[in-house]
């Protein structure tokens, strides 16, 4: 017994030292990589004069106020400290034994029957969704302010040119699916910077479609709207998302469009099965949740498209299947599955659509966050040319150019900006 005792106690004390070796090898080798990932953004973060301009004149007309910094006890920083480095243990692929330490950690507490998992950044909801959480959030409504200075000023210089414009809001599954959280766990500051920001925006007559309000009516609309194991909506929801923003343009803008084509009978429906392990699922393992389907929706009507992204070396021409990368929905051997990158390629800095197939003549650009990749195909469906750009230094590949001058070269008569949080970088609008 006493052998056995020693056995286990020794088998303890390795797995113990081999994770706090792999927490700090992680550590390290995502500081290295966050620095050559820094060098490599601020290659080029010159701004136009005009910028400066601006910049000045607007924090002089708001009061600058400084927040303090939370109070946090020891314990506070030790659970901090676990969950940073557990989270961060997800996404380094490489790391040996790393589906060990996670397995582990989510199997632990599945067998407890928590649904908060320590080490990540999720609850885990009594219907299976996974739901983001930051206790420690706090809404910089200065900075906010700031930022729809530039948006204002952006869009002036729109108006200036004949150029429509209008701020797509995407639902938020935090903020939608925060007051289900147990107590302690619920973020007040979500509900407080979406009210002020529509505000400001109201305040700035920064013109806004408010998609959350079109889609959801009650409680099982919310729930319906997004993946379990990510924070993206379904993609039948691009569709209609599409929908809503075709009778916007049609009503503000006369376009002309026929929204029928939107209608769900008009689309056939692929179910790739066990194919969606998201972003909240990455952390989580499959010790605590299991892969979901994921649908993807084909137009029954035919157009033909050209498709490029110059960053990825795409230039594709043919029917609506070009826009999905479907390598992302079969190859399942690599652990997570990413079936959402597969609309549009994921995230590129830029890319254009063309519909050779309708007469209209009409040129969108899209300014966007990841939640507008299921929106985009199907714009494409009744727009002649759709441009999209992702302006986010998140992003590896991120537009870091002159705005303005993309959209004087290509004469676009509106522009969408279309997000799913209420974005910081509106700066990056006045780029060289």
């Amino acid at each position: 017994m006493v052998k056995f005792k020693n056995i286990r106690k020794n088998l303890i004390t390795v797995i113990f030292l081999v994770f706090i070796f792999g927490m700090s090898a992680d550590y390290c080798l995502n500081v290295v990589s966050a620095l050559i990932n820094t060098n490599k953004i601020s290659e080029k973060t010159e701004y136009k004069e005009e910028f400066f301009e601006l910049k000045e004149q607007l924090t002089s007309n708001n009061s600058v106020t400084t927040r303090k910094n939370k109070e946090t006890s020891l314990v506070d920083e030790l659970l901090d400290f676990y969950k940073e480095k557990t989270n961060s243990l997800s996404n380094f692929n490489n790391l040996v034994l790393k589906d060990f330490f996670l397995n582990l950690n989510a199997g632990l507490c599945r067998n407890m029957g928590i649904s908060y998992i320590p080490g990540t950044t999720f609850l885990k909801h009594t219907d299976g969704s996974l739901i983001s959480v930051d206790k420690n959030y706090i809404v910089d409504k200065e900075k906010l302010r700031l930022h729809v200075g530039f948006l204002n000023n952006f869009k002036q210089e729109l108006d200036k040119k004949g150029i429509g414009s209008v701020y797509v809001n995407c639902p938020n599954k935090e903020l939608l699916m925060g007051n289900k959280l147990p107590l302690g766990f619920i973020n007040h500051s979500k509900y407080d910077e979406n009210k002020y920001m529509k505000e400001i925006l109201a305040e700035n007559d920064i013109k806004l479609l408010d998609l959350s309000e079109k889609m959801i009516e009650n409680d099982e609309d919310v729930m319906k709207l997004f993946y379990k194991t990510d924070h993206h909506w379904k993609t039948e929801h691009g569709v209609k998302a599409a929908k809503y923003i075709s009778e916007y343009l049609n009503y503000k803008h006369n376009y002309g469009i026929d929204t029928g084509i939107f209608d769900m009978a008009n689309y056939d429906v692929e179910v790739y099965e066990k194919c969606l392990l998201g972003s909240t699922g990455i952390n989580a393992t499959e010790a605590f949740v299991e892969a979901e389907n994921f649908d993807t929706y084909i137009p029954k009507s035919k157009n033909e498209f050209s498709f490029e992204i110059p960053s990825k070396n795409v230039d594709l021409e043919g029917e609506f299947d070009i826009f999905i990368n479907e390598e992302k929905l079969d190859n399942k051997k690599t652990w997570p599955f990413n079936a959402y990158a597969s609309y549009i390629y994921a995230n590129s800095a830029y890319l254009k659509i063309e519909n050779k197939t309708i007469k209209d003549e009409h040129k969108v650009l899209i300014i966007k966050d990841s939640f507008a990749n299921v929106i985009v195909p199907y714009l494409a469906q009744v727009i002649k040319r759709v441009d999209v750009i992702d302006m986010r230094k998140s992003q590896t590949d991120h537009f870091n150019g002159d705005i303005m001058s993309l959209v004087e070269k290509n004469n676009y008569d509106t522009v969408l900006f279309i997000y799913n949080d209420f974005s910081y970088e509106y700066d990056r609008l006045f780029l060289k």
